[in-house]
């Protein structure tokens, strides 16, 4: 593989994976969104109830199953980063 070729997979492993979890997960409060947290960023309170907090993080879109959302928002986008590291840090075969 030239080094043109293994760029363009680098990339479209990177793209793939950004979309992939664009569609899968969702930023917002936990009240809005009403899915599944899988990360929380930070906590804001909630002016009108003081005991009541907004936990502003990551969460799963509405409508897709938590599971799939784990899978293929989360575990499938850090195993195509982790992959397209590995090619842009890995050793280049020498071409003699």
């Amino acid at each position: 593989m030239n080094d043109s070729q293994r760029l363009l997979v680098i990339v479209a492993l990177v793209v793939i994976g950004v979309v992939l979890a664009w569609l899968m997960l969702e930023w917002g409060d936990g009240w809005a969104t009403g899915g599944r947290r899988i990360l929380v960023f930070y906590e804001s309170p909630v002016p009108e109830y003081p005991n009541l907090k907004f936990q502003h993080g990551i969460y799963t879109a509405k409508g897709i199953p938590d599971i799939l959302a784990l899978l293929f928002g989360v575990a499938l986008p850090l195993c195509l980063f982790a992959t397209a590291a590995f090619l842009t840090l890995g050793r280049r075969k020498s071409s003699q």
